[in-house]
């Protein structure tokens, strides 16, 4: 289609959360086409028997469609072809199952003699070949129909009965079968429009081209085995190509119906809208108005507005995610333009848990903590252990990332037992020995909290509230405590200077009330 489309806005870089949601305008401007219309047009007509009436008057009239087309200031080319039904040739029946008769001309004079020479003949059943006549016909531009490269291509389809699907490669000895989808695939892909005409000449066949392609289909079987295709098989192609299907039309007005139709083609666009394709069709959950717009006269510009809805269908992960696309103005079955589209899901992590234990969904936690574990501080992931990874007298103790652990003898220092005593609260012993001493060490707070030494120690045993530590609930994870000292209940272990670093120092900070995300510890088993 020789014209430029506008959209605005013309490109989208969006960022969507999931379930954010958003409405955008996007306008859609359509100038008038300056350019003489090029359009290729070929009629593809069933000439089976019961479609005599209809064969008759396309004879003797066609040539009232060749002069009105050609007053449409259209640059108009036309072909001609026909098909009957496989199996042919065979003597008193079908010559063929399709007949290529004449490529895409403006003489007029012999697209009138090509279809002089057309004459009906009966078959075996009531489907028809038109699925092998369409898989042929629809070929890439310079092919022996003609289609030119830069036209509109039209087919005009006449005919009374569904097509027999498949076509198989045993009766049409292509090294292919031909089905509905195939031959809609092919159609879309070459940019052919279909304008059906579905006659209503047989009356064993009342839908026409939509009629039922099973119930009557006996004259495959022997080559393709049963039957296949559903009804509506005419309205679905021509739909899928941007066409359309005009049902029960008779041998008296088939004539002024291809007229009028093709004069709509070639005079105005029947339908613009607007379509999500690539990564990011999933986030659009509506366009309005769904249908689009149309007619629109070529002769005319237009401005044109749809909304999209646009919804975040995509869950965070711990890092961006990026989807691209676009949104396509298809005119009359095709792409004449669009805008690229990008759309960021931002990085997400999983929602803590709550903060305190009386938040919503708390989860209850044991009664009896005691036990051997590693202490995970909950905003770096790492583990407490001692320095040296020893059980050393005075040695200090620091948060650690490696992985695996050191885990040899005298070496595990990131292991520790938990003790509940008879006030409820908890000695945190080494679990291993000092191997000078032969007996296991606690950890100690501070004698002051003084800033200049806040760090707590190993100590042999003592009856002092120093070793005495307090878990804390502080979340709906049953095993999450922040750990306070008895001795100076408005502190708690914490990290020096908040100082979330591997290596970083743990001290006793102050709570300032309650304890907060750097002072949560979980309490985790020791890996076997």
């Amino acid at each position: 289609m020789s014209f430029t489309i506008q959209v605005s806005p013309p490109t989208n870089d969006l960022v969507l959360s999931q379930n954010q949601t958003l409405d955008e305008v996007v306008k859609v401007t359509i100038p008038k086409s300056g350019v003489v219309p090029k359009v290729d047009v070929y009629f593809l007509v069933d000439t089976t028997a019961s479609m005599k009436p209809a064969i008759d008057v396309v004879k003797r009239d066609i040539s009232i469609v060749l002069t009105e087309i050609g007053k449409l200031g259209s640059d108009v080319k036309v072909g001609i072809g026909e098909y009957k039904d496989f199996p042919a040739p065979v003597t008193g029946e079908h010559p063929y199952a399709f007949a290529h008769q004449h490529s895409l001309s403006s003489n007029l004079a012999d697209i009138q003699a090509a279809v002089n020479t057309w004459t009906t003949t009966g078959g075996k059943d009531i489907p028809e070949a038109q699925f092998y006549a369409l898989d042929q016909v629809a070929e890439p531009p310079s092919g022996k129909i003609g289609w030119r490269a830069d036209s509109q291509r039209i087919i005009v389809w006449i005919g009374d009965a569904a097509g027999h699907d498949a076509v198989c490669q045993a009766i049409s000895n292509l090294p292919y079968d031909i089905t509905e989808e195939s031959v809609t695939a092919k159609l879309v892909a070459e940019k052919i429009t279909i304008l059906a005409m579905s006659m209503n000449t047989d009356p064993r066949s009342p839908a026409g081209l939509d009629d039922d392609p099973k119930t009557t289909a006996i004259g495959y079987q022997p080559y393709c085995g049963e039957p296949g295709g559903t009804r509506g098989q005419g309205t679905r192609i021509a739909n899928a190509t941007g066409g359309k299907l005009l049902p029960g039309i008779s041998p008296s007005t088939i004539i002024e119906t291809i007229n009028a139709e093709l004069a709509a083609q070639i005079t105005s666009i029947a339908n613009v809208r607007l379509v999500p394709s690539g990564d990011i069709a999933q986030f659009v959950t509506a366009i309005a108005p769904a249908t689009g717009y149309g007619p629109l006269s070529r002769d005319e510009d237009h401005e044109i507005a749809f909304t999209v809805s646009w919804v975040g269908a995509v869950a965070g992960q711990p890092f961006p995610q990026i989807f691209n696309g676009s949104l396509d103005v298809i005119a009359d079955g095709q792409v004449v333009g669009g805008k690229p589209v990008k759309i960021t899901v931002p990085l997400s992590f999983p929602p803590l848990p709550p903060i305190f234990p009386e938040d919503e969904n708390s989860m209850p936690h044991p009664e009896d903590a005691s036990g051997n574990w590693m202490l995970i501080h909950q905003v770096t992931g790492v583990y407490m252990i001692s320095a040296g990874y020893q059980a050393t007298v005075n040695y200090h103790v620091h948060i650690w990332r490696q992985d695996p652990l050191v885990n040899t003898t005298w070496n595990q220092g990131h292991l520790w037992t938990l003790i509940k005593q008879t006030d409820g609260s908890y000695l945190i012993r080494t679990w291993q020995q000092n191997p000078s001493l032969k007996e296991e060490l606690y950890l100690e707070a501070a004698a002051t909290t003084n800033r200049q030494d806040q760090y707590p120690r190993l100590q042999r045993r003592k009856n002092v509230d120093s070793q005495s530590w307090v878990l804390i609930p502080v979340s709906g994870d049953p095993n999450t405590y922040a750990i306070q000292s008895k001795a100076f209940p408005d502190y708690a272990l914490s990290l020096l200077e908040s100082f979330c670093k591997d290596g970083a120092h743990i001290i006793t900070g102050r709570t300032w009330g309650k304890p907060t995300f750097h002072q949560y510890w979980r309490l985790s088993a020791p890996p076997a």
